[in-house]
């Protein structure tokens, strides 16, 4: 389901935008670093984290989650962050913003897929998201495979979440 469709059904349910005054600076805007969890949300995410799984898909002014994540990267967000489902599987940024997976349904791309995928690429996330891979397989479109291949999918040592994984696993070491 849609945020918006929920928003109609539930009007007390509004959006929060994220937009600096013009009349401070951004550092007096952002927060006080762009991992900070003083204010979690609910599973204790990096801002981005949110962004990037978010579909609030909204073309008003000042809803611009892409405007965010890059307001988030130029301020020091990490763009490989990510988390672990049950411990086990690494959901990244680029995870989320590729979207879709078993329940392509609920599951969508995000409405800003290819700049926001694009913006944390550009910012150093790791193409070789065996997550986001793996989500997508389920659906005919390779276009998400002509970008990260353009980024170097397949290549390096398998990025910060292989290193994560593999340094306590000796049998994984390169």
């Amino acid at each position: 389901m849609r945020t918006p469709g929920l928003m109609r059904r539930r009007p007390s349910c509004r959006p929060v935008s994220f937009r600096p005054s013009p009349a401070s600076s951004t550092s007096a805007t952002r927060p006080k670093t762009c991992a900070d969890r003083s204010s979690p949300g609910p599973h204790e995410w990096e801002p981005l984290l949110y962004l990037a799984y978010s579909r609030l898909d909204s073309t008003a002014p000042g809803h611009s989650t892409l405007e965010v994540a890059r307001l988030l990267l130029a301020h020091g967000a990490d763009p490989n962050a990510g988390y672990l489902w049950e411990g086990t599987y690494a959901f990244t940024a680029l995870t989320g913003v590729l979207g879709e997976g078993e329940d392509t349904v609920n599951q969508p791309r995000h409405q800003f897929w290819l700049p926001l995928a694009r913006a944390l690429l550009d910012a150093g996330a790791d193409p070789n998201d065996s997550q986001g891979l793996y989500n997508r397989m389920f659906g005919a479109s390779d276009d998400h495979l002509q970008l990260l291949f353009s980024y170097g999918l397949g290549r390096g040592a398998g990025g910060p979440w292989y290193s994560r994984f593999s340094a306590g696993l000796p049998h994984l070491a390169r």
